[in-house]
C-alpha cells in the first residue's frame, strides 16, 4: 500500500496526527534489503532520496539518526511531508543545497533510473558524503525475460513510471559509481513471485490513474485516487496475508536473479587532513597506533593467560598492543597483568568490568583498541609465532583497490595435541564470507583471523537484557552480507579443546543462554533465506532452534513467529514448530535430570 492508501486507512480509523504506516509486502521487503545493508543509524547524519513517497522514508527514520528526505516529484515530496514532516524537500536538477560531507549515510531508492544525467548526479553524492561515508542504491535490474515482456504487453512500460531508462545491471550501476565509490557489496532482490505481484499492482495502480499525466516519478497514487477507489484499497488489505505468502516463495527461487538490484558503495574521497603515510610502530597509514590489537577476554582464567602472554611474547611481528578485557575476575588476573606489563617489551593494556558477559567485554575492547586489525586471542589458547607476521601478509596481498571489500582474514586452527580442528577451506585462498563457506561450502569448526577494527564499530555485538552469552555469529554474519573474508589453510592458533567448560552443550545452559542462542536463530530467519536452496536442512534446523530457545526465553510461539519480519521465516519457523516445542521439552526433561 502506497503512502496515501496508509494516510486514509489511519484516517478511517479516527486516529489523528500523522498516519500510521502499514506497509505492502513488496515494500517491507525493499526496507530488509535496505536494512540489511545499511546498518546501524543511531548518531549519524542519514539522506534518502526518492523514498517511496515516503513511506521508506518513514520506516527509516523510525531506526534512528538525523535524517533528510528529498524527491524529484511535487507529489512524492507532498505526499513524503505528510508522513515524516520536515526535513523534506525537492530536488531541483543535479545540485542539492547541501553543504560538502554532510552525510555519513545516503540511501537512493528507485531514482536513479528517472535522471537522465545520472553521472552528474552520482558525482552530487560523492560531494556530500563524507570521506568513507556510505551509499546504498536500489534500482531496476535490468533482465530480458517473460516477466519484461509481460509488464510491456500490460502497458507496464518505462515511459509510464517516468524511466528514461529500464534500469541497470549490475557491471553498469559498477561503471556509474566507479572512480568515485567502491561497491562492497551487491546483490539482486524481488524473483518471480514478487515480480508477478509488482506487475499487478502496477497495473492496478495504471487503472486506478487512467490517462492521469504522468510526473517526474510516473504514476503515483495520492489521496483523492484512494478515496475514489475505496474498494480496491479494502481489497489490497484482505488480499495483505495472500501477498505476503506470494513475497515468501521468493525463497524457492534462491538462485535466480531478482528484478531489483541493489548495492553498498564506500567514498573513495580522501580525509581533508591527510594522515601520516607511514606505516610500523608509533603508527599506520590509517592513523592508528598499532597494526593489530590482540584482545583477550577473560573471566578467571589466571591460570591460563601465561600461555596467551608466552604466544605473544614469541611473536616475530611486533606491531601489535594486547589489550585485556577482564570480565570480573576474581582470581588475582589484574596483579598478574601489572606483572606483565611491567616486563613485557610490548604495550599491554588492560579494563575491569562487573560479570556482564564477553561480548559485552568484545565491545568495549573494540571501542577502546588503538591497533586497525583487532584479532581476539582467547584466555586459554595460544597461536604460533608466525601468526601476526602471515596475517599482515595475507591482508596485504589482496590488491590494494579491492582492499576495501574486505574486512577479514581467517586461518585453521589445532589442538593442543596437533589435530586439526574442523574443515579446510576449499581454495587457499578462498575469498568469500562467513555466510557461503558454511551454508555453501559446508565447512565446519573453530577457525581464528582478524577484522578491521573500523568494521566492527560498523557492527557491534548486541547487548540483550538478562543474557552473558551472544554468540559471535550474529556478529560475524552480519558483517558477512557487507565484506567479504580471505580465507587461508594455514594452522596459525592452538586451540586448546579439552580444558574447555562444555557449558552450552548442557541442558541447564541451554536454558541460562536461550535469549542470545534465540538471537542466534532469529537473524539466520530474517537475513538468510537466500541460502535455503543450498542449505535447507541448516535453515530448517535453525526454525526448530529458533522455536526451542524462544520457549526458554519465556516467549510464547505464537509472539515468537510474529518477531519474523521476513514472511519466508515465519513460514519456516511455523513448520518447524512441533520439533522445536519437542527438542524444547526434552531440554526441560534433561535440566530436571541433572
Amino acid at each position: 500500500m502506497d503512502a496515501s492508501a496508509c494516510r486514509v486507512e489511519a484516517a478511517r480509523a479516527g486516529r489523528p496526527g500523522r498516519p500510521a504506516l502499514r506497509p505492502s509486502a513488496l515494500k517491507r521487503r525493499k526496507l530488509q534489503e535496505i536494512v540489511r545493508l545499511l546498518g546501524p543509524t543511531p548518531g549519524l547524519r542519514c539522506l534518502d532520496l526518492g523514498g517511496d513517497s515516503g513511506v521508506v522514508s518513514a520506516l527509516l527514520r523510525q531506526r534512528g539518526g538525523e535524517w533528510t528526505s528529498a524527491d524529484i516529484d511535487d507529489a512524492a515530496v507532498a505526499s513524503t511531508r505528510r508522513l515524516v514532516g520536515d526535513r523534506v524537500w525537492r530536488l531541483d536538477g543535479n545540485r542539492t543545497p547541501i553543504d560538502d560531507d554532510a552525510f555519513d549515510r545516503v540511501v537512493v531508492v528507485d531514482l536513479l533510473e528517472h535522471l537522465h544525467d545520472d553521472a552528474g548526479f552520482v558525482a552530487e553524492l560523492f560531494r556530500i558524503l563524507r570521506p568513507g561515508g556510505v551509499l546504498i542504491v536500489n534500482v531496476p535490474h535490468v533482465q530480458d525475460g517473460v516477466l519484461r515482456r509481460l509488464r510491456l504487453r500490460l502497458g507496464d512500460t518505462d515511459e509510464r513510471h517516468g524511466h528514461v531508462r529500464p534500469g541497470y545491471t549490475g557491471a553498469r550501476l559498477r561503471a556509474l559509481l566507479a572512480g568515485r565509490f567502491e561497491v562492497t557489496a551487491e546483490r539482486t532482490y524481488q524473483k518471480a513471485p514478487s515480480e508477478i505481484l509488482d506487475i499487478a499492482t502496477r497495473t492496478a495502480t495504471t487503472r486506478i490513474k487512467g490517462d492521469h499525466p504522468v510526473g517526474a516519478k510516473g504514476v503515483l497514487l495520492v489521496e483523492d485516487d484512494v478515496r475514489r477507489r475505496r474498494g480496491l484499497v479494502a481489497l489490497a488489505a484482505v488480499a495483505g496475508p495472500l501477498m505476503r505468502a506470494l513475497v515468501a516463495l521468493d525463497v524457492l527461487f534462491a538462485g535466480t536473479d531478482g528484478s531489483m538490484l541493489i548495492v553498498k558503495a564506500r567514498s573513495l574521497k580522501p580525509p581533508r587532513a591527510a594522515r601520516p603515510a607511514g606505516a610500523g610502530p608509533g603508527g599506520t597509514a590509517s592513523g592508528y597506533d598499532h597494526v593489530f590489537t590482540v584482545f583477550t577476554p577473560t573471566h578467571d582464567r589466571a591460570e591460563t593467560l601465561p600461555r596467551v602472554y608466552a604466544s605473544l611474547a614469541a611473536q616475530t611481528f611486533r606491531d601489535f598492543e594486547w589489550l585485556i578485557g577482564d570480565d570480573g575476575s576474581t582470581d588475582g588476573t589484574r596483579e598478574l597483568v601489572e606483572r606483565w606489563r611491567r616486563e613485557a617489551s610490548f604495550p599491554i593494556r588492560y579494563f575491569w568490568q562487573p560479570h556482564q558477559g564477553k561480548h559485552v567485554a568484545y565491545n568495549s575492547g573494540v571501542r577502546q583498541a588503538r591497533g586497525e586489525l583487532f584479532l581476539n586471542l582467547d584466555s586459554d589458547d595460544a597461536c604460533v609465532p608466525r601468526a601476526l607476521e602471515r596475517l599482515k601478509q595475507v591482508w596485504d596481498s589482496i590488491p590494494e583497490a579491492e582492499r576495501g571489500r574486505f574486512s577479514a582474514v581467517t586461518a585453521l586452527c589445532v589442538d593442543q595435541h596437533g589435530a586439526l580442528v574442523g574443515d579446510r577451506f576449499p581454495f587457499d585462498p578462498t575469498d568469500s564470507d562467513s555466510l557461503e563457506i558454511r551454508y555453501r561450502y559446508k565447512v565446519r569448526g573453530e577457525k581464528w583471523g582478524f577484522q578491521r577494527t573500523a568494521v566492527l564499530k560498523e557492527f557491534p555485538f548486541p547487548v540483550l537484557d538478562g543474557a552473558r552469552h551472544v554468540p559471535p555469529s550474529v556478529v560475524w554474519n552480519a558483517i558477512a552480507r557487507h565484506y567479504r573474508t580471505r580465507y587461508v589453510n594455514e594452522v596459525l592458533r592452538i586451540y586448546h579443546v579439552h580444558e574447555r567448560s562444555d557449558q552450552l552443550s548442557r541442558a541447564q545452559a541451554r536454558i541460562r543462554n536461550a535469549r542470545g542462542l534465540a538471537l542466534r536463530h532469529e537473524s539466520a530467519l530474517r537475513h538468510d533465506l537466500d541460502w535455503f536452496r543450498v542449505a535447507p536442512v541448516r535453515l530448517a534446523a535453525s526454525a526448530v532452534n529458533y522455536v526451542r530457545y524462544s520457549l526458554h526465553d519465556g516467549r510464547g510461539v505464537a509472539s515468537a513467529i510474529r518477531r519474523l519480519d521476513a514472511p519466508g521465516g515465519r513460514a519456516l519457523a511455523l513448520a518447524m514448530t512441533p520439533m522445536g516445542l519437542a527438542t524444547y521439552l526434552r531440554d526441560r526433561a534433561a535440566g530436571r535430570a541433572h
